[in-house]
């Protein structure tokens, strides 16, 4: 381990990576968050942080050989790590300046990396089911690794190999539940601020507690993607979303907006009403009241998904509330 952090390339890829890593011997036996100097000697490792992208990583589900011809086609990789038993390999592209994927102030990086990134995977014929979260780990002995580039790589100079346009319609032509790796994230970013957009200014009159809490569980509502999105991201996405809007934005909600969700003014002053009382209470001890007021938003007209926006439990739980006491 030591000889193989005299190595630059090696060293920074350590420095880059999350201070608590998810890593794993044996993928089969699941993942484990350790501090990064015991999560260092794992086989595979967790390559970037939860709110930043500093290596683009390719899943090489087939004997890799990487032949010379390849890179005249895409840029090469940093680094390449490969199973010694079959030949797969890891393709790691370190990015000069880590991309945000949360920042709502940021957007165009993110939607840029996301484009370059499903180019590559379509060339180099990566895994489209690699949830790009665990890599081999390039610092463990178990793995053949090949460093090809020290420098790491500026967006432009990756995009210069690509033709992002037709990777965008790729990505865009994807349906939401089949999205996977930075096209989940985009398609995260991109529903959560438009819905921010239309609601924050209803909050603004309240506390900036409550908006976090409406955004997050809205964050999670939307995260319906067949690999969801890890937990971590989902909360530094909501959290980062609704700052930025809480301190950008001033939109208010439209009459066409209230209907979108099912609310009348009238039932919207509920709503607000409700999460007022739900930001002053960290814990209920009872689902009692949480029950009845559902019930009476629902009398009221207010849709289930608002309800459980409000309530803070999913929208199966409200039905199933709402069953049970009409039955």
């Amino acid at each position: 381990m030591s000889e193989l952090l005299d190595n630059p390339q090696l060293s920074l890829f350590s420095e880059r990576l999350p201070r608590r890593p998810y890593c794993s011997d044996d993928l089969g036996a699941g993942l484990r968050i350790l501090p990064l100097q015991a999560a260092l000697e794992k086989k595979f490792i967790q390559y970037n942080p939860p709110a930043i992208i500093n290596w683009m990583a390719f899943d090489i589900d087939r004997v890799y050989l990487g032949h010379e011809n390849e890179w005249r086609i895409v840029a090469p990789p940093n680094i390449v790590v490969r199973n010694p038993a079959n030949g797969h390999a890891h393709l790691l592209y370190g990015i000069a300046a880590g991309v945000s994927k949360t920042s709502a102030s940021k957007a165009a990086p993110l939607r840029l990396l996301a484009a370059i990134n499903e180019s590559y995977r379509h060339i180099l014929g990566g895994d489209i089911g690699f949830t790009e979260l665990i890599c081999k780990n390039p610092l463990h002995s178990h793995w053949n690794v090949e460093l090809l580039r020290a420098d790491l790589y500026d967006l432009h100079e990756l995009a210069e190999y690509v033709d992002l346009d037709a990777s965008d319609k790729r990505v865009r032509a994807t349906p939401k539940r089949s999205q996977v790796g930075l096209g989940r994230n985009c398609n995260l970013f991109n529903s959560l601020r438009t819905w921010c957009y239309k609601w924050v200014g209803e909050y603004q009159g309240g506390s900036l507690e409550r908006w976090h809490e409406a955004v997050r569980g809205k964050a999670e509502k939307l995260n319906t993607f067949k690999d969801p999105l890890p937990a971590s991201e989902i909360k530094a996405t909501a959290k980062s979303v609704a700052k930025w809007t809480w301190t950008n934005y001033t939109g208010k909600m439209t009459a066409s907006s209230m209907a979108e969700e099912g609310l009348t003014p009238e039932t919207f002053s509920m709503l607000q009403s409700n999460l007022g009382k739900m930001a002053m209470a960290k814990r209920w001890g009872d689902n009692s009241d949480k029950k009845a007021e559902a019930f009476k938003m629902k009398v009221g007209g207010v849709k289930q998904a608002a309800i459980a926006a409000a309530l803070g439990v999913t929208q199966k739980t409200v039905s199933v509330w709402l069953r049970n006491v009409v039955n």
